[in-house]
Parts: structure tokens; C-alpha cells; sequence
């Protein structure tokens, strides 16, 4: 056997060793995010006084909360402007 031939196989064996690894790192994360937010919803973090005073919400007329916060790109959620659940969890 050509010696390119065995380290061609070892060069893709190290591709796929890197690629498990990496969806394996991808896996866990996705776990502890899904965690965490399951933890804030049961929470109900989204409804605490310090997530909306860091978020800047004020009560409006009829109950409806809206963020003094002028720029939309200052959200990561569409509607996180007027929606503290959705914007925790974006």
C-alpha cells in the first residue's frame, strides 16, 4: 500500500474524528441552552422585575409593556420591543 494512499485515510479519519467531536460540543450546548431555558420559563423569568428593568419594559396602557429602548436592533427577537417571553428566549 502507497504511503499517500495511508495518510490520505488518516487525513479523513481525522476529518471525521473532528467533525463527531464537533457535532458531539454541538449537541451538549443545544442541551444546556434548552435547560436554561426551560429553568427561565418555569421561572417565569420573563415576568421578573429585573429582566424588565434591564430590558427597560414599562406598563402602557391596557397592561401592554413596551421597552423605553428606541432601536429595534437592539433586540433579538422581532417583537422583543413589546414581548419580555420572546425576547429571553431569542
Amino acid at each position: 500500500m502507497p504511503l499517500l494512499f495511508k495518510f490520505q485515510h488518516i487525513h479523513l479519519g481525522l476529518i471525521l474524528l473532528t467533525l463527531l467531536c464537533d457535532a458531539s460540543a454541538q449537541n451538549h450546548q443545544k442541551t444546556a441552552l434548552n435547560s436554561a431555558l426551560d429553568t427561565a420559563r418555569q421561572h417565569q423569568l420573563h415576568n421578573s422585575n429585573d429582566w424588565h428593568n434591564l430590558i427597560q419594559y414599562t406598563n402602557r396602557i391596557f397592561g401592554n409593556q413596551s421597552s423605553e429602548i428606541k432601536s429595534n436592533d437592539s433586540f433579538f427577537a422581532v417583537d422583543g420591543k413589546h414581548n419580555p417571553e420572546n425576547e429571553l428566549i431569542s
